[in-house]
């Protein structure tokens, strides 16, 4: 329970109040001598490494198998309609003429 409560504070802070998160990082580039951007990267890189994981996670096993379901019937809608398009364009144009 402790580890949910953890996470939770831990996002609480980073959404809430990023600059906490921000000043952590120049804090420690203080302490270590290191540039500040250096360190506010590092920190920030740690926090949100969790969600770019899970991001990298959906994309791969959820996102790009949808797409492949989903690109035969997207292909068949451009057809579809390129070919009614061109229908029209001929009915309006033998009207013209």
């Amino acid at each position: 329970m402790a580890k949910v409560a953890a996470v939770a504070g831990t996002a609480y802070v980073v959404i809430r109040h990023p600059s906490l998160v921000s000043a952590l990082g120049a804090n420690l580039s203080s302490w270590l001598g290191w540039p500040v951007w250096l360190s506010q990267f590092l920190v920030w890189l740690i926090v949100l490494l969790p969600a770019l994981i899970l991001v990298r996670f959906v994309y791969r096993w959820f996102l790009v198998p949808l797409l492949w379901l989903l690109a035969p019937l997207i292909r068949f809608g451009v057809k579809r309609t390129n070919d009614m398009l061109a229908k029209r364009a001929k009915r309006q144009a033998s009207e013209l003429s």
